[in-house]
């Protein structure tokens, strides 16, 4: 047998007959050969058109519903491949892997960004425990923090086994001439093509049109073809890896007692909690002063800072006392029965709880913000990043009186459905309808419309309530932000057309690559075309006009005493009044002095 070629594992306590008695007592790995199956080969195939799908479909159609469809591929190919009846696969990694299945599917309903990166770590680290739990390469099984190290050891694979592999195919190869017979059929058969192909094109204009296309867009192949060897060249032997468990070495799992005496342990966190008590008491007003809705009397920050400001206080100290208790339970020195001794789980008890009141204080003060300001993406994520944490704190309780219990399994699934839950929920869209109905009943100040437009196209039919809305219900500058926003849309939309001029109607042509549909967009976008073709030309030729000064000088708006201003190339300001009877610009002079103006 070949020493450098693949593992096998021993346990010298249990299999002395197989060790010589000149070698060394130590428990190594050691390397022998594998074979490369028919197996094998089919899903190296496999994965290989699953890379040129993948990349085809990501890289020029984007995160669309292209993605959703080489996901799930992907994760149908590696789950018949990785199966094993012997494997018994936990409930959580499955749990994992319906997950990921769940998250990809985002992709094709909405187009935000943001969730999308996210998403796709998110659904990345995921599918890594699905694929770890299905092929049985988890080192550790009691579901600790320790898992976290499973996932990104994971991810990865020794360089070295590129060698085995290698090795593994070349024997295989040299048993059949299958694989040369094949590649020797393709080099034969490039001159007669160079023949036939020409003869083809010249005999039907269907052929030579598809021919045309080919030849044309045959950078775009080449590139996608390196990019899917690139991905390939690492998907294969990553599956291969996990198949076969090149590598795995099973870990004996060995009970650390502490090192620390318990009652340094305690007397370190009954200082730290009594500070924490102090600082408590002293600060009832500014921590509990959201509660009631109102600011604590004499502050001197607006509602937003005061959010602002409180948040990161108190997230800072909620990551500190989670240190703080992981690395008591961990070190302080454990009982006769092996538990962590009452005072200190008491102890760690109250400064989760201590935590778990400034989470809940912060967000109550959230929620002022909310109310006074509207929503917005980063106070979303933020409220919901502590709801993480909170659970997460639930379930390190737990796991407190219950150290047997897998606490951070039920973390990992509780806060990855909370965020897939919350991206199938469609942020954008509930940001625009929660900011847009509030400023239309009153309960809101101002909108910002420019916000609203930045946000992904989930937005875009709550924006066009502003514009539908009456005067009395929306400002002149919210109704004008809104309307500039349509008039670059309508000049600039993808697929929207119009049917002869700035003032016909509009017809929209949605792709008809599937690879590129979105359900956001496409619904954005009807939204777009449908309401302009609601108005009547009048109405339409003053949208087109209304936010021009001529055809192609737009203005900026000025609130102050209502008219519009536009710079000329001498750098003079000019003032215009738009004319509503006349659907014109009227000029109005020189402002002096604009910056006392804008």
């Amino acid at each position: 047998m070949d020493n450098n070629d693949k593992y096998y594992y021993y346990n010298p306590a249990q299999d002395a007959t197989l060790i010589p008695t000149s070698a060394p007592q130590i428990t190594k790995a050691c390397r022998a050969s594998f074979n490369f199956t028919k197996k094998d080969k089919i899903f190296t195939a496999l994965f290989f058109a699953l890379s040129v799908i993948m990349v085809d479909f990501v890289m020029l159609h984007g995160f669309n519903l292209g993605f959703t469809i080489s996901f799930v591929l992907m994760f149908m190919v590696s789950t018949v491949y990785l199966f094993k009846k012997e494997n018994k696969v936990s409930p959580f990694c499955v749990i994992c892997g319906v997950l990921s299945l769940a998250g990809s599917v985002t992709f094709t309903l909405y187009h935000d960004y943001f969730v999308n990166a996210v998403m796709l770590l998110l659904i990345l680290g995921l599918f890594t425990i699905y694929v770890c739990g299905l092929s049985n390469t988890f080192t550790y099984k009691e579901g600790s923090i320790k898992i976290c190290i499973n996932m990104l050891d994971g991810i990865f694979f020794s360089p070295e086994h590129y060698g085995d592999i290698r090795r593994a195919v070349s024997s295989s190869h040299s048993k059949s001439k299958n694989v040369k017979n094949i590649v020797l059929g393709f080099v034969i058969s490039v001159p007669v093509l160079i023949v036939v192909v020409p003869l083809l094109a010249s005999s039907d204009a269907a052929f030579s049109g598809l021919l045309s296309v080919t030849f044309k867009n045959i950078g775009i192949y080449v590139a996608e073809l390196f990019v899917a060897a690139a991905v390939a060249a690492y998907m294969i032997p990553y599956f291969i890896v996990k198949h076969k468990r090149l590598g795995v070495r099973e870990v004996k799992q060995r009970s650390f007692n502490g090192v620390v005496s318990s009652s340094l342990t305690a007397t370190f966190l009954s200082v730290i909690s009594v500070t924490y008590l102090v600082y408590l008491f002293s600060q009832l007003a500014y921590f509990f002063s959201a509660f009631s809705g109102f600011l604590p009397e004499g502050y001197a920050f607006t509602e937003s800072e005061y959010a602002r400001r409180g948040f990161f206080e108190m997230f800072a100290i909620c990551v500190i006392n989670f240190i703080i208790i992981t690395l008591a339970g961990i070190l302080s020195k454990k009982n006769e029965k092996g538990r962590i001794p009452l005072s200190v789980k008491a102890l760690s008890v109250f400064i989760i709880l201590f935590s778990t009141l400034l989470l809940v204080t912060a967000m109550a003060k959230m929620k002022l913000n909310i109310e006074n300001f509207g929503l917005s993406k980063n106070r979303v994520m933020v409220s919901i990043f502590m709801i993480m944490m909170i659970l997460s704190i639930v379930f390190y309780v737990i796991h407190i009186f219950a150290p047997k219990l897998s606490y951070m399994q039920g973390i990992v699934v509780i806060c990855s459905a909370v965020f897939i839950s919350l991206a199938f929920c469609n942020i954008d869209a509930g940001i625009a309808k929660y900011n847009t109905e509030k400023y239309l009943s009153g309960e809101l100040k101002s909108v910002d419309v420019d916000y609203l437009y930045s946000l992904s196209d989930s937005a875009y039919p709550y924006i066009l309530e502003l514009a539908d809305a009456d005067d009395h219900l929306v400002t002149k500058e919210v109704k004008h932000a809104v309307g500039k926003m349509l008039y670059s849309d309508y000049a600039d939309y993808s697929n929207i057309d119009f049917v002869d001029n700035y003032t016909s109607e509009l017809k929209w042509s949605p792709s008809k690559d599937f690879r590129e549909f979105n359900l956001a967009v496409n619904q954005a976008a009807k939204a777009a075309v449908d309401y302009y073709n609601s108005m009547d030309k009048d109405e339409r030729s003053s949208l087109v006009h209304q936010y021009t000064i001529d055809e192609d000088d737009s203005y900026s708006y000025a609130s102050v005493d209502d008219f519009y201003y536009k710079y000329d190339d001498n750098g003079n300001c000019n003032k215009y009044s738009y004319n509503e009877k006349s659907g014109k610009y009227e000029y109005m002079g020189v402002i002096d002095n604009p910056e006392e103006w804008l």
